[in-house]
């Protein structure tokens, strides 16, 4: 019995002083270490100003690109209020119509910013063939959709 004891106190006192030593010697290379980072290219921090314009392409791609391949999130992206009028076989009509004139090929005309709301900002979006898009903004990368400008009034 007594070789167990000290069988289990020599095997805490290596444990003990392992994980001394590791710790005196993870201090060591913390504060001694042997590589140097100076700024350089590689490791700065770029700013990027990201504005109105590439926020509306941001959306207007996205939406595209999700209504071609994914009807059903798509039509979940869709305003709340906008859902009332708008069934899902509405919607499926809508992206029928708009696909027939091939309106994804077609880059934004004209956008307009209404942000006069505290709640929400409203992006107006018209591509190069007149389909009209509003989103919703309610925060940055927050937004619902509208089809069409005259659904908003």
């Amino acid at each position: 019995m007594n070789d167990n004891v000290s069988f289990k106190a020599i095997i805490i006192a290596a444990v003990f002083v392992v994980f001394v030593l590791i710790f005196t010697n993870y201090k060591k290379i913390i504060v001694n270490s042997e590589y140097d980072i100076s700024k350089n290219n590689d490791n700065e921090v770029a700013k990027i100003y990201i504005g109105e314009k590439d926020i509306v392409e941001k959306y207007y791609s996205e939406f595209i690109s999700t209504a071609l391949s994914d009807k059903t999130k798509a039509y979940s992206m869709l305003d709340s209020k906008y859902k009332e009028n708008v069934s899902y076989d509405d919607f499926l009509t809508k992206l029928n119509e708009l696909e027939s004139n091939e309106y994804y090929k077609y880059s934004i005309q004209a956008y307009e910013i209404n942000d006069n709301n505290d709640e929400y900002k409203l992006y107006y979006v018209k591509n190069e063939i007149g389909n009209e898009f509003i989103f919703k903004e309610t925060s940055i990368m927050n937004y619902t959709v509208y089809l069409d400008f005259d659904s908003i009034k």
